[in-house]
């Protein structure tokens, strides 16, 4: 064998030995160290150093004592991957009675949400409460909803997931039961608004960033699953609370529905604590994840010095986490939320009151909901398990969806045939499906399962604050112009632009999977 020949193999041995030593670091030694092996030689791409890795191991030198160390290395490996594969089988039906708790959350928890008006119709009456002081009250409780995601992480960070989904189970319970006492619109806003929203809010994200958490293979499957839950809520919602206020009455009635959303704390019991899977594992699986930047681990250092109280430590952390904004897929993601979020919020609100204007009845209304609620249905359902095949695009099937929605909003200003209507908001019904079924799975995939967290929350508390902004300013676009076409046309645009971000996606993954090596260089 010439000298040549023995210069490559020993070079080839040192490449894997490098290449083994760094994936048994930690995942942030491990992307470092690969960044440095490519800066110290240059002329080595990563491709090539696998390609290395692969011939050195075909490589046997006689006479040298590490083929000896690296077959025991390799044996090693296969023993601990062995390992791993028996802990994740272990717990497989763990993470599907996880994921039926979401299931029975879900379908209960929405109900409250989507039924505000209906549950609380015989109250104000009584009351004579106006219809601005009812638009303040179910803005309150949007705002109080999508804060909620900023405090989820820290609180499961403290008390783990399951104490903080039977909290907020009891608390949404207390609310119901308490708002059924109510006297005033003042305590309404505080039992229900306040107190409901925020805990609705956190049960609702916390089904949402659980599931990713626990599947990685069967994912969508699991997303499609809990999402059912959620359909399903919508649909049965109305039904429950009309029968109740029938037959009991305004105060029985929601003392009832408030037990009944008190099973809630049956899916939680089914909530268990994560178990930490392998870090190289997640290293591979979420090729977008990137550790968390030096900047946010620098804030959190600087807050070290606080006391020790958990409020602090929440409140902190919540603030922590709005740091998440100076990565570019955050803040593409976050803005694109907010605008698609509340324009088709707002058009849900506003439909029915442009139905009646052109002079249909009140079924008519009651019919697109149920076209639009089966067609979400199917598309969310579709979706979520298309996004476990291989060849599937997250990215380019939000960004359908977020045109099928604006699209179709302003289509639906522009004819009053009921049936071309109602064809209208079978349409909208499957882009807002497959708009909200792979909601908390992008960012998953772009995030990556450390920053899901402080991206989902960031994102909700902007679209609360949007919410509060954008509603009332269609209310007097629509006061103005006098006519509700018009105001839909501003709510298409509004997802219109939300579209408009998710075009620069690819070039924010990489401007942001640049930031390591200019640190390192």
């Amino acid at each position: 064998m010439s000298q040549t020949d023995n210069d490559h193999q020993l070079r080839s041995v040192k490449v894997v030995n490098e290449h083994t030593r760094c994936f048994r670091g930690s995942d942030t030694k491990h992307n470092q160290c690969i960044l440095r092996k490519n800066l110290e030689n240059k002329t080595e791409s990563p491709r090539e150093v696998r390609k290395n890795s692969v011939e050195a191991e075909c490589i046997s030198i006689p006479g040298d004592a590490s083929s000896t160390k690296r077959k025991d290395n390799q044996e090693e490996d296969n023993e601990n991957l062995r390992q791993a594969r028996g802990r994740e089988a272990s717990n497989c039906n763990g993470a599907w009675s996880i994921l039926l708790g979401t299931f029975i959350i879900l379908m209960l928890s929405n109900i409250m949400d989507t039924c505000f008006s209906l549950l609380f119709s015989p109250l104000f009456l009584d009351l004579g409460t106006s219809s601005t002081t009812i638009g303040w009250l179910f803005s309150i409780l949007q705002l109080m909803w999508h804060s909620a995601g900023l405090f989820l992480g820290p609180l499961v960070k403290e008390f783990g997931w399951r104490k903080v989904a039977m909290m907020s189970s009891i608390m949404i319970s207390c609310s119901v039961i308490l708002s059924a006492f109510a006297t005033s619109a003042f305590f309404l806003l505080v039992s229900f608004s306040i107190l409901g929203g925020f805990s609705s809010g956190l049960l609702i994200n916390l089904c949402f960033l659980i599931v990713p958490h626990y599947f990685t293979r069967r994912r969508g499957v699991a997303n499609a699953c809990m999402m059912t839950g959620s359909c399903l809520g919508l649909m049965i919602g109305p039904v429950i609370v009309g029968f109740l206020q029938v037959e009991f009455g305004f105060f029985s009635g929601t003392l009832v529905f408030g037990a009944v959303i008190l099973h809630c704390c049956v899916g939680a019991t089914l909530i268990g604590t994560i178990q930490c899977q392998e870090k190289a594992n997640t290293c591979l699986e979420n090729v977008n994840q990137e550790p968390h930047s030096q900047d946010a681990d620098n804030k959190r250092n600087k807050w070290d010095n606080i006391s020790d109280n958990v409020f602090v430590r929440v409140c902190r952390n919540s603030v922590t986490n709005l740091s998440i904004l100076k990565n570019l897929r955050g803040t593409i993601i976050a803005v694109g939320g907010v605008l698609t979020t509340n324009s088709w919020l707002n058009f849900l609100s506003l439909m029915p009151f442009a139905v009646q204007a052109a002079g249909h009845p009140i079924q008519t209304t009651r019919m697109y909901m149920t076209v639009s609620a089966a067609c979400n249905l199917v598309a969310r359902i579709t979706v979520c398990v298309l996004s476990d095949w291989s060849g599937f695009s997250m990215r380019a099937c939000y960004m359908t969806s977020i045109a099928i929605i604006a699209v179709s909003t302003l289509a639906f200003s522009m004819v009053t045939n009921i049936w071309w209507q109602m064809a209208i908001m079978g349409v909208w019904g499957c882009g807002m499906g497959s708009y909200m079924g792979i909601n908390n799975l992008i960012i998953a995939h772009y995030m990556g399962l450390d920053d899901m967290a402080a991206t989902l929350g960031t994102m909700s508390l902007l679209t609360g604050v949007g919410f509060i902004i954008i509603g009332p300013s269609i209310g007097i676009v629509r006061d103005v112009t006098g006519s509700y076409a018009v105001s839909m046309w501003v709510l298409a645009g509004l997802a219109g632009c939300s579209f408009l971000p998710w075009i620069f996606m690819p070039a924010a993954v990489r401007y942001d999977h640049k930031k390591p090596i200019t640190q390192l260089s």
